[in-house]
């Protein structure tokens, strides 16, 4: 699924990881039955109970950016 946002990029979900963690306990995984959405997932435990300290927070964080910015493709404009 490919979404376009106003700012003129495209998302391509298909391009997004299953997973993505930021600790030990705390993560999102892609959800089984809603297209383009993610739930809360605990690698550890393989769960949906996750959880850290600040720090794992921030990680997931700059994890979930650094995907998105993979899966973004500029669209051409048509002039």
């Amino acid at each position: 699924m490919v979404q376009e946002e106003k700012s003129g990029v495209e998302i391509n979900h298909a391009a997004l990881p299953e997973r993505i963690a930021g600790g030990r306990r705390c993560g999102v995984e892609k959800s089984a039955w809603l297209d383009g959405w993610f739930i809360s997932w605990s690698p550890r435990n393989d769960n949906q109970n996750a959880e850290g300290p600040w720090e794992d927070w921030v990680s997931l964080a700059k994890a979930i950016l650094a995907a998105d910015e993979a899966a973004r493709t500029p669209t051409v404009s048509e002039s």
